[in-house]
Protein backbone atom coordinates (compact mmCIF):
# COMPACT_ATOMS: atom_id res chain seq x y z
CA UNK A 1 0.00 0.00 0.00
CA UNK A 2 1.41 3.76 -1.16
CA UNK A 3 1.57 6.20 1.51
CA UNK A 4 0.90 9.36 0.11
CA UNK A 5 0.10 12.70 2.04
CA UNK A 6 -3.16 13.38 1.88
CA UNK A 7 -2.53 16.97 0.74
CA UNK A 8 -0.76 15.72 -1.91
CA UNK A 9 -3.21 13.56 -2.71
CA UNK A 10 -6.33 15.61 -2.76
CA UNK A 11 -4.18 18.40 -4.90
CA UNK A 12 -4.11 15.20 -7.36
CA UNK A 13 -7.76 14.48 -6.93
CA UNK A 14 -8.83 17.54 -7.85
CA UNK A 15 -6.92 18.06 -10.82
CA UNK A 16 -7.94 14.60 -11.97
CA UNK A 17 -11.97 15.45 -11.20
CA UNK A 18 -11.16 18.71 -13.39
CA UNK A 19 -9.59 17.19 -16.21
CA UNK A 20 -12.16 14.30 -16.62
CA UNK A 21 -14.93 17.07 -16.24
CA UNK A 22 -13.81 18.95 -19.14
CA UNK A 23 -12.42 16.25 -21.33
CA UNK A 24 -15.87 14.49 -20.94
CA UNK A 25 -17.93 18.14 -21.58
CA UNK A 26 -15.28 18.85 -24.91
CA UNK A 27 -16.55 15.70 -26.06
CA UNK A 28 -20.09 16.53 -25.91
CA UNK A 29 -19.24 20.42 -26.62
CA UNK A 30 -17.95 19.23 -30.04
CA UNK A 31 -21.30 17.06 -31.12
CA UNK A 32 -23.65 19.62 -32.88
CA UNK A 33 -26.73 18.18 -31.81
CA UNK A 34 -25.71 18.43 -28.09
CA UNK A 35 -27.26 21.44 -25.94
CA UNK A 36 -24.41 23.08 -25.16
CA UNK A 37 -25.28 25.02 -21.63
CA UNK A 38 -26.71 21.25 -20.26
CA UNK A 39 -23.22 19.99 -20.87
CA UNK A 40 -21.33 23.19 -19.70
CA UNK A 41 -23.58 23.12 -16.72
CA UNK A 42 -23.13 19.39 -15.95
CA UNK A 43 -19.81 19.32 -16.44
CA UNK A 44 -19.59 22.37 -13.64
CA UNK A 45 -21.98 20.46 -11.46
CA UNK A 46 -19.61 17.23 -11.86
CA UNK A 47 -16.35 19.19 -11.13
CA UNK A 48 -17.93 21.19 -8.03
CA UNK A 49 -19.37 18.34 -6.66
CA UNK A 50 -16.21 16.04 -6.88
CA UNK A 51 -14.06 19.27 -5.07
CA UNK A 52 -16.52 19.33 -2.09
CA UNK A 53 -16.95 15.83 -1.91
CA UNK A 54 -13.63 15.08 -1.80
CA UNK A 55 -12.68 17.36 0.83
CA UNK A 56 -16.04 16.08 2.94
CA UNK A 57 -14.49 12.49 1.95
CA UNK A 58 -10.96 13.32 3.07
CA UNK A 59 -12.18 14.93 6.69
CA UNK A 60 -14.02 11.42 6.89
CA UNK A 61 -11.17 8.87 5.91
CA UNK A 62 -8.76 10.67 8.29
CA UNK A 63 -11.40 10.43 11.61
CA UNK A 64 -11.82 6.68 10.56
CA UNK A 65 -8.28 6.04 10.03
CA UNK A 66 -6.96 7.75 13.50
CA UNK A 67 -9.37 5.06 15.16
CA UNK A 68 -7.73 2.20 13.75
CA UNK A 69 -10.29 1.87 10.81
CA UNK A 70 -7.91 1.63 8.16
CA UNK A 71 -9.31 -1.71 6.66
CA UNK A 72 -12.46 -0.33 6.88
CA UNK A 73 -11.37 3.05 5.01
CA UNK A 74 -9.24 1.26 1.96
CA UNK A 75 -12.33 -1.73 0.96
CA UNK A 76 -14.62 1.99 0.43
CA UNK A 77 -12.29 2.76 -2.05
CA UNK A 78 -12.49 -0.96 -3.24
CA UNK A 79 -16.51 -0.47 -3.81
CA UNK A 80 -15.82 2.87 -5.89
CA UNK A 81 -13.59 0.98 -8.02
CA UNK A 82 -15.83 -2.30 -8.71
CA UNK A 83 -19.17 0.21 -8.86
CA UNK A 84 -17.18 2.00 -11.74
CA UNK A 85 -16.50 -0.71 -13.45
CA UNK A 86 -19.76 -2.67 -13.47
CA UNK A 87 -21.36 0.88 -14.34
CA UNK A 88 -19.18 1.19 -17.72
CA UNK A 89 -19.53 -2.77 -18.47
CA UNK A 90 -23.66 -1.57 -18.51
CA UNK A 91 -22.38 1.38 -20.97
CA UNK A 92 -20.57 -1.04 -22.98
CA UNK A 93 -23.59 -3.67 -22.94
CA UNK A 94 -26.10 -0.83 -23.84
CA UNK A 95 -27.72 -0.72 -20.47
CA UNK A 96 -26.91 2.62 -19.58
CA UNK A 97 -29.86 3.58 -17.24
CA UNK A 98 -28.99 0.60 -14.96
CA UNK A 99 -25.10 2.08 -14.86
CA UNK A 100 -26.67 5.38 -13.98
CA UNK A 101 -28.85 3.74 -11.39
CA UNK A 102 -26.07 1.33 -10.33
CA UNK A 103 -23.54 5.04 -9.79
CA UNK A 104 -26.60 7.02 -7.96
CA UNK A 105 -27.80 4.04 -6.01
CA UNK A 106 -23.91 2.94 -4.92
CA UNK A 107 -23.08 6.52 -4.14
CA UNK A 108 -26.01 7.14 -1.75
CA UNK A 109 -25.30 3.58 0.03
CA UNK A 110 -21.89 4.62 0.19
CA UNK A 111 -22.42 7.94 1.44
CA UNK A 112 -24.65 6.47 4.20
CA UNK A 113 -22.28 3.89 4.76
CA UNK A 114 -19.03 6.28 5.84
CA UNK A 115 -21.17 8.79 7.23
CA UNK A 116 -22.26 5.98 9.63
CA UNK A 117 -18.27 4.26 10.03
CA UNK A 118 -17.38 7.95 10.65
CA UNK A 119 -19.34 8.83 13.18
CA UNK A 120 -18.52 5.56 14.99
CA UNK A 121 -14.87 6.05 14.88
CA UNK A 122 -15.42 9.69 16.10
CA UNK A 123 -17.15 8.32 18.77
CA UNK A 124 -14.26 5.81 19.80
CA UNK A 125 -11.87 8.60 19.50
CA UNK A 126 -13.84 10.20 21.65
CA UNK A 127 -14.04 7.58 24.40
CA UNK A 128 -10.64 6.32 24.10
CA UNK A 129 -9.45 10.24 24.65
CA UNK A 130 -12.09 10.26 27.71
CA UNK A 131 -10.31 6.85 28.71
CA UNK A 132 -6.87 8.41 29.26
CA UNK A 133 -8.23 12.04 31.16
CA UNK A 134 -9.32 9.79 33.70
CA UNK A 135 -5.99 7.45 33.88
Amino acid sequence: VLQVPEKQTAMITRLAIFLTATAGAISYLLDSTTDRWHVVSMAFFLMLGGIVGFRVGAWMHSVVLKAGGAGKAGSSFAIVAGVVLASLLCKIAGLINTGRILIICAGLGLAAYLTYETIKAKRKIAASAAGESKA
